[in-house]
């Protein structure tokens, strides 16, 4: 992976944390904020993140239990039907 595609995962990752994009903008050294914003800070609706909100936890939910039915069985077969 390229140097500037970790810097975008990153500052996804930090945008949707709600770090805001000047402090963004020091952790990437980039001389101005503008450049931030146009390169790495992709806008995404309130939709797309409700949407994700749902998606994590469905998958969280599926997670657990799937280590519930593990637990179960005892021999690390998951329980079917």
């Amino acid at each position: 992976m390229e140097a500037n595609s970790w810097d975008r995962l990153l500052t996804e990752s930090e945008n949707r944390l709600g770090c805001p994009p000047k402090d963004i903008q020091v952790i990437l050294r980039h001389s101005n904020v503008k450049i931030t914003e146009d390169y790495y800070i992709k806008p995404v609706g309130k939709d797309a993140v409700a949407t994700m909100e749902k998606l994590e936890q469905e998958l969280d939910e599926q997670s657990a239990a799937h280590a519930a039915q593990l637990l179960q069985n005892g021999d690390g077969t998951v329980k079917t039907g």
